[in-house]
């Protein structure tokens, strides 16, 4: 397809779920991010692994809230399925003779900025 972004990086894979209460433990309180990681078959299963992606606090510096610290987890929790949909819209509209358009640059700077090419700076 015209157009077609490359992939620049390659993060964790998902899904990614977050958990769905804060954690209160004397040292932190927040909630995990976690990827479900597929495990090689073994044994006649297969069974899925699970590894930390993010921790989200809760009532300290950005999410003052247990609620904001959800909603946090779950904006990041997301972030593998709004990649992919993004360099989908930016592949069909691309390939769609928006290329060059600048109506595609916060797409552009968004897949940049996912992908290290472009910081926040």
């Amino acid at each position: 397809m015209s157009g077609e972004r490359p992939t620049q990086t390659e993060a964790v894979s998902g899904p990614w779920v977050a958990e769905d209460r804060v954690c209160e433990d004397a040292e932190e309180r927040g909630l995990a991010v976690i990827a479900l990681v597929p495990e090689v078959h073994r044994n006649g299963f297969d069974t899925p692994t699970r590894g930390m992606v993010a921790w989200v606090h809760s009532g300290l510096g950005a999410c003052d809230t247990d609620e904001q610290a959800i909603a946090t987890a779950r904006l990041i929790s997301a972030a593998p399925d709004l990649l992919e949909a993004l360099k989908f819209a930016h592949d069909y509209l691309a390939g769609n003779g928006w290329e060059g358009d600048s109506r595609m640059n916060p797409i552009i700077d968004a897949l940049d900025k996912a992908e290290g090419i472009k910081s926040d700076d």
